[in-house]
């Protein structure tokens, strides 16, 4: 499979959880993007009126990962809204796919710089969605990145992104999918994009992997991986001070707890996420 087509169905995936999650009776778990479920087929977005369809779709997901995309947006919502509280200057959002962040929080983002960085195909599909709704998109700058290929710190760079601004780096549901090598180099490309006040966002699997050892997950190739304690040393020696790293135990208690107090569901795909600022 190829990686632009990779990268549209991981986004459409995704963009169908976070679609359904919206109808959670629980207001502690329901999920608030409206917009998802604009990138879907329109065939799915009606089925996803109907109950029966829903439940249907949500056994069908694998053991974990619906309670995972469900805690893991949460959890980057909150990023981006306490990052807007404090002062940020640009948001870069990486391996954006179908992210509706730039458009759920445009009213409180007046005056910020945002780039929405992924694979060309993927970014077509989007902005033409985006386009036939009539959602407005010019305050965004699309940039398009090949993370295996490209070189994103001047990509960034030639598209506008500036190092003297405060940034909040997202990079969701990606490292995972890349070679070591790749996020090694992307990390280095945005620890030069950072200044001071800057925070980097991102989620990976919690394991090692090597030669040996890469995961099937459906169409996709799990080639990157750490435990906690790994990736807290492997940041610190790139010049980044860890503020939080959770594990998925921690996630689900953060963002899965209902409002009778019992526990959602268990994240079972062994999901770290992580964030780091620059001092």
């Amino acid at each position: 499979m190829s990686e632009q087509k990779q990268s549209s169905e991981t986004a459409l995936g995704t963009a169908f959880i976070r679609a359904l999650s919206c109808f959670e009776p629980d207001p502690n778990i329901r999920g608030y993007d409206d917009l998802a479920v604009l990138f879907l087929p329109e065939a799915q977005q009606k089925r996803l009126q109907h109950e029966l369809y829903r439940n249907v779709a949500k056994r069908r997901i694998d053991n974990g990962t619906y309670e995972y995309v469900v805690a893991r947006t949460k959890y980057f919502d909150d990023m981006i809204e306490n990052a807007l509280s404090n002062d940020i200057e640009q948001i870069v959002i990486l391996g954006a796919g179908y992210d509706t962040r730039a458009y759920r929080f445009v009213d409180n983002m007046k005056g910020i710089h945002i780039f929405e960085v992924d694979a060309p195909h993927t970014q077509t599909v989007k902005i033409d969605k985006l386009k036939g709704v009539g959602i407005p998109h010019e305050h965004v700058k699309f940039v398009a990145v090949d993370f295996e290929k490209d070189d994103l710190e001047a990509q960034l760079s030639m598209s506008g992104c500036r190092t003297d601004l405060r940034t909040l780096f997202i990079w969701e549901g990606v490292s995972l999918y890349l070679t070591p090598e790749s996020v090694d180099s992307a990390l280095d490309h945005l620890r030069s994009l950072c200044t001071r006040g800057s925070m980097l966002c991102f989620d990976y699997f919690s394991h090692r992997i090597d030669d040996s050892q890469k995961i099937r997950k459906k169409d996709e190739l799990i080639l990157f991986g750490m435990s906690l304690a790994e990736m807290s040393e492997y940041l610190g020696r790139k010049g980044f001070s860890v503020i939080e790293n959770l594990d998925a135990s921690e996630l689900g208690r953060r963002f899965l707890v209902c409002s009778d107090g019992s526990l959602f569901g268990e994240i079972k795909n062994k999901m770290n996420v992580i964030a780091v600022s620059i001092e």
